[in-house]
């Protein structure tokens, strides 16, 4: 097995979590976004606010603005922020955006781009899922 600073450098598939906004936490969410981007010179929890008062308003989902491999999804989907709806909690190859036509592969539990197909399916060697991974991202078992 590859060292796990090997797949980091070399793996080019990379994913991304997603969850819906609580519409009762929103003030929580974009503080959370804003501290997220301070250093960026990211947008203000004001401006932050309105972005995240309309996705909860919409029920759409925002990123948490990971870029992960596969091996870190346990840790991220274990340590989504409280404003997300329980549950909620998806992961997709990056850069897809959730929405109702998006593909999912049922045995990965992972949304995928329909040309390029699952890219865990796709290469299982690669792209071991951490134990348990599967099961829980289809149980839903993520705040």
């Amino acid at each position: 097995m590859l060292p796990p600073e090997y797949a980091e450098l070399f793996d080019p598939m990379q994913f991304n979590v997603w969850v819906k906004i609580d519409p009762a936490k929103v003030v929580g969410a974009s503080a959370w976004y804003a501290q997220r981007s301070e250093h960026a010179g990211g947008k203000s929890v004001a401006a932050r606010y309105l972005d995240c008062r309309d996705a909860a308003r919409r029920g759409e989902y925002v990123s948490l603005e990971w870029i992960l491999h596969l091996r870190q999804l346990p840790d991220a989907l274990d340590s989504v922020p409280d404003f997300a709806v329980p549950g909620s909690a998806i992961v997709s190859d990056e850069p897809i955006v959730p929405d109702a036509q998006t593909p999912f592969c049922e045995t990965h539990g992972i949304l995928f781009t329909a040309r390029l197909g699952c890219s865990v399916c796709k290469d299982p060697v690669w792209h071991k899922m951490p134990p348990g991974l599967r099961e829980r991202l289809h149980r839903g078992e993520f705040p």
